[in-house]
């Protein structure tokens, strides 16, 4: 797999630096399709930010070697690590076991392992609850997990979630407010 994507970082240089506006113009899609896959979530302690797709295994491997103080792994399930395109092969399989060692390896002083319970269909209404239910990855069997601390999210207390319900029931109106700045 790093393989890969070594082959299409690669590719993405040479069209970048192209003379012909045509390639240029296709790098400048795949980089914006990798941006779009970057997920900004504002949330009570901050920002959250969720990378999706195919820039995880590009940052995974430009990563080469580095050491991070922390070091933060998502959807460490089954499909995503290791990912519904690598297991057909067997070698395919150790190369995403690989990255995960190497991804786990890289932290300093923490690392957060993330296993979503579920992941939410696209393509419903923005407050529908249809979902998938995800297994934790083949890679971190049932004798590892004494290993792990399994931390999850707490419980929401009535008067919290009242006061959530609130704040998302809140409409802003940025347009008005972007043109009163600029008016």
């Amino acid at each position: 797999m790093a393989e890969f994507y070594h082959r299409q970082l690669a590719r993405l240089h040479d069209m970048l630096h192209s003379e012909l506006d045509e390639k240029r113009q296709e790098a400048a899609e795949v980089i914006r399709s990798l941006i779009e896959a970057i997920i900004l979530t504002p949330s009570d302690k901050g920002l959250q930010i969720d990378v999706r797709g195919d820039l995880t295994g590009i940052l995974t491997v430009a990563s080469g070697g580095q050491e991070w103080k922390n070091v933060l792994v998502m959807n460490v399930v089954d499909g995503c690590i290791p990912s519904d395109l690598a297991t057909g092969e067997q070698d395919d399989i150790e190369e995403e076991r690989r990255l995960l060692y190497v991804a786990m390896t890289r932290a300093k002083d923490s690392l957060d392992i993330m296993v979503p319970q579920r992941f939410y269909v696209h393509g419903q209404h923005s407050r529908g609850d249809r979902h998938v239910y995800a297994s934790r990855t083949r890679f971190i069997d049932r004798d590892m997990l004494p290993l792990f601390e399994a931390v999850s999210w707490p419980v929401v207390a009535p008067e919290e979630q009242a006061r959530q319900d609130a704040v998302k029931s809140v409409r802003i109106d940025m347009v008005a407010r972007l043109r009163g700045m600029w008016s």
